[in-house]
């Protein structure tokens, strides 16, 4: 019976096992993610019409995001929001299927404002290229 109490595990020896898994299991983001600490999530806007802006304008303000692309179908708007956030003219798309030019620019995640009827096949589309996804729930 004694031989057996030496090879028995305490209560003690358990949690401190198990304390020390813990510890180690526990990361700090900058190892857990690709990002430094201080930086900002590129946020790619999908509809720079009154609400989009105002949704770009909460997010920044929120301190960590950088509006990095914009997107919409009309030039104005585009270029507007552009103006507004400091956006490069090489980050601002048009036409139809611009949104998906924006995919590719670099964005970590997207804000989808545009018309509710664009918003499946733009969510999907960003969900599949491994993107963050905010959608806005239309007023119904």
């Amino acid at each position: 019976m004694s031989e057996s109490k030496k090879h028995d595990i305490t209560r003690r020896d358990l949690l401190a096992g198990a304390g020390a898994a813990i510890a180690f299991t526990v990361v700090s983001p900058q190892i857990a993610r690709t990002y430094a600490a201080n930086s900002k999530v590129k946020l790619g806007l999908l509809g720079c019409g009154g609400r989009g802006t105002w949704i770009a304008d909460l997010f920044v303000k929120n301190g960590g995001y950088d509006l990095f692309a914009v997107y919409d179908y009309f030039q104005d708007r585009v270029d507007a929001a552009g103006g507004r956030f400091n956006v490069p003219a090489e980050r601002r798309f048009t036409t139809l299927s611009g949104y998906k030019k924006l995919l590719e620019c670099g964005v970590d995640a997207v804000a989808i404002e545009s018309p509710p009827y664009f918003h499946p096949i733009q969510a999907a589309d960003s969900v599949a290229a491994g993107k963050h996804t905010y959608v806005a729930k239309p007023i119904a």
